[in-house]
């Protein structure tokens, strides 16, 4: 029996080491959905605590998406020469602003010379075939020349009419008024002009150069018409309608700019992409075509509980938030988040309902004092 005895002492003793030299374990955390610390009103005024009664806030729903800026096919213009020539002025940089009208280059060949040549022996030809056509006519109803010859000359006339309208067609190309062109007032040189107002995007001449026919000169854009070219998934597509507001910013920026819902496309792209067009709310001047873009696209509203964002409590994974129970205890709980917008932020837990108070100034604080009286013990 005596034996006995010693041996349960000895396996007791056993034991108590080994509690006492086991290992703590590495899963083991201070910060626990149900920590909780109290504070008398000085401590609160100190710690700057500040609390509101929770409550149900509209929540919008949105899809979120990329995208980038963009201007339709009208608003970017290609200028080329219609007919070879060498540059003889070109008084652009990129990045300029143009009106339209405004010179874009002077460009100076001996075929702009002979065109003009061509165009007023042309309309000279043809006035003398009017005229004989005329003639020609008279005569054959006083049954004085040929039926023959009659024809000859209208067919004549018209090869002439045709080829006026042609060589007064290719000086109209050139920015040259066939109407006012005399022999005394040819002009060497022809003047490309802006078509619209914006801006100078590239410049592909230099001085002196010759240029070919129907080669890109110049590059312009007008931003009048810039828009936000969205791409949607389409497990979002059926959330999407005309006229839904859009919230967006750079990706080098946070500045929150505006646009709606324009147009929703009809065709899936190979990563299975939609591409919404977007009118943006007002002109933005520091917007320019191709540069990409972040947003999010409202499509509905619901009611939830919802906190200032600036509450919450971010610790790795997981998001907490502290609850007022009482006058001086606080009660530190696990949450769940969906949607934020306005400055709020949906919260979702089994702790919460409606009227409750929850610290929305301070809580870092809180978290702190909390955090070291937990090391303390």
């Amino acid at each position: 029996m005596k034996t006995i005895n010693i041996l349960c002492a000895y396996f007791v003793m056993i034991m108590l080491v080994s509690r006492c030299t086991a290992p703590a374990s590495s899963e083991h955390s201070v910060y626990k959905a149900s920590d909780s610390l109290t504070l008398s009103a000085e401590q609160q005024k100190r710690a700057g605590i500040v609390t509101e009664l929770l409550q149900y806030r509209s929540i919008p729903d949105y899809v979120e998406v990329n995208g980038q800026l963009d201007v339709p096919p009208q608003s970017l213009i290609t200028i080329t020469a219609p007919l070879g020539g060498f540059v003889k002025r070109v008084p652009l940089l990129e990045g300029m602003r143009v009106k339209k009208g405004d010179l874009l280059a002077e460009l100076e060949h001996p075929d702009y010379i002979q065109l003009q040549q061509d165009y007023l022996q042309a309309v000279s030809q043809l006035s003398w075939l009017k005229l004989e056509y005329q003639r020609q006519e008279e005569l054959s109803r006083e049954n004085i020349t040929a039926l023959k010859s009659l024809e000859k000359v209208r067919a004549d006339y018209n090869a002439a009419q045709v080829q006026v309208q042609a060589l007064a067609a290719r000086l109209a190309m050139l920015n040259i008024n066939p109407d006012k062109l005399t022999s005394e007032g040819l002009q060497p040189s022809v003047l490309l002009r802006s078509p619209i107002n914006g801006f100078v995007t590239r410049v592909q001449v230099s001085l002196g150069e010759y240029v070919p026919a129907h080669r890109e000169l110049f590059r312009l854009i007008d931003p009048a018409h810039l828009h936000a070219e969205l791409f949607v998934f389409e497990k979002d597509l059926p959330r999407l309608r005309i006229g839904q507001k859009v919230l967006f910013n750079l990706l080098t920026d946070t500045i929150t700019r505006y646009a709606r819902v324009h147009l929703i496309g009809k065709e899936l792209t190979t990563d299975r992409t939609v591409r919404v067009h977007c009118h943006l709310e007002k002109d933005y001047a520091d917007l320019i075509p191709g540069l990409y873009i972040k947003g999010i696209v409202y499509t509905n509203e619901h009611l939830a509980l919802a906190v200032p964002t600036d509450a919450l409590l971010y610790q790795g994974d997981e998001i907490f938030l502290f609850t007022r129970r009482g006058e001086n205890l606080f009660q530190l709980i696990r949450v769940k988040t969906g949607k934020n917008a306005n400055g709020f932020t949906e919260v979702q837990s089994n702790e919460l309902s409606e009227g409750v108070p929850v610290v929305v100034s301070g809580a870092y604080t809180l978290f702190s004092m909390l955090r070291n009286g937990s090391d303390d013990e």
